[in-house]
């Protein structure tokens, strides 16, 4: 097996995904650092200046606590750095989620190499370009992504119990797809056959949490998902739609129809590859089903199936060269789409900076005794903030 790195500890793994994720994120988002998105806009920093901690309990229309916290925290900055703030922010959740993963990966694997390859994989996914990445509108896709390889490891339900439930919480309450961590847990609890597992504990608190989002949003609305999703392919789209759209399927699958076959079925829930798989299923089912086709729908299946993907071929019973090469050609064809789509784009580098629109903004208030300023945010659209608010730094 690829064991690569075995000396290092699971501190040092951390410490060394936590650094590369950032230098990935902040080079891919480089375009966008300055800027903000028209969703969600400047709202969630707007609400939490008027409203302080309060804004936490806004819900548009479920509960979003991490993009509120981040925002809360933003509102304490200058206007002319909050886009930037905000920004940095949500990188350091997408490289805290990054080291979360590798955490989990290094426990189950024992190897470094694999542990820095799915951390890497959350912060280099292809489909995170297009509006996900520095987007504090959708830092909850990261978030659950690591709770759910958490929820798919029984290593790490037992090892990290206080991380476990601190996410549970917190992702549950910021994005109601969280429940679908009862799947892997319910079979993560079936097999370690105990009643009062961990898994089982936290199998409750995701249901009681989804419950209060049910409450929040109403039955209706969790049943129906997003009223202006896009549910059927268009013509002319493109590769990288279909890629994030079936690809997670295909590869889930794929997995799981080998581990099926070259292991004993009574074992496969033991195996964290196969409940990876079987959750990345899942997820791309259900994403799909509330959201419809969408790039920010894709990063979380598609990085779990290719977490599952190296995983699985880490574990075929193949000789160490023959392995090595199918985890090469693996990796070769993860990293084309990732050079394609490296960089953010149209959506969150289009526009003026921020900054620019807060210089300007000063000026109009100034000059022509406005009491109200417009400000355009990237890649179309605006926000009217009171020239009150525009001066007070």
């Amino acid at each position: 097996m690829i064991t690569t790195g075995r000396v290092l500890s699971l501190r040092t793994v951390s410490a060394l995904t936590l650094n590369l994720s950032l230098v990935i994120l902040f080079v891919r988002g480089r375009g966008s650092l300055l800027r903000l998105p028209s969703d969600p806009g400047y709202s969630y920093i707007s609400d939490a200046a008027r409203n302080g901690l309060f804004s936490l309990n806004e819900g548009d229309p479920y509960f979003h606590i991490a993009a509120r916290s981040l925002a809360w925290v933003t509102s304490w900055f200058p206007l002319s750095w909050q886009a930037v703030v905000l920004a940095s922010l949500v990188h350091l959740v997408w490289g805290g989620c990054a080291m979360t993963i590798s955490r989990v990966v290094k426990l189950e694997s024992k190897s470094t190499t694999m542990a820095l390859l799915a951390g890497a994989l959350l912060v280099a996914a292809p489909h995170a370009s297009e509006s996900s990445i520095g987007n504090v509108g959708n830092v909850k896709w990261p978030l659950l992504t690591s709770l759910l390889v958490i929820c798919s490891s029984g290593l790490a339900v037992r090892h990290f119990r206080s991380l476990s439930l601190g996410l549970m919480i917190i992702v549950g309450l910021s994005n109601p797809l969280t429940v679908l961590c009862l799947a892997p847990l319910t079979a993560l609890s079936f097999r370690m056959r105990a009643k009062t597992s961990h898994a089982l504990r936290l199998g409750g608190v995701c249901l009681l949490i989804f419950f209060i989002q049910v409450i929040k949003v109403g039955g209706s609305a969790v049943l129906s998902g997003q009223s202006a999703r896009v549910a059927r392919p268009w013509e002319g789209m493109g590769i990288f739609w279909w890629s994030g759209w079936v690809g997670p399927i295909v590869i889930s699958l794929a997995i799981i129809t080998t581990l099926w076959f070259i292991s004993r079925p009574l074992n496969l829930l033991d195996r964290f590859e196969f409940l990876l798989a079987g959750t990345a299923f899942v997820a791309a089912v259900a994403s799909y089903l509330m959201g419809g086709i969408g790039d920010r729908y894709f990063v979380l299946p598609m990085t779990i199936s290719l977490i599952a993907l190296i995983m699985t071929i880490r574990g075929l019973v193949i000789s160490e060269r023959a392995r090595r090469i199918a985890l090469v050609i693996a990796l070769i064809g993860i990293l084309v789409p990732t050079a394609k789509w490296f960089d953010t784009g149209w959506y969150m580098t289009g526009g003026p900076t921020w900054n620019s629109e807060v210089e300007r903004a000063n000026q109009s208030c100034i000059t022509q005794s406005s009491s109200v300023a417009e400000l355009s945010l990237s890649p179309d659209g605006s926000v009217e903030l009171d020239c009150e608010y525009v001066l007070r730094d």
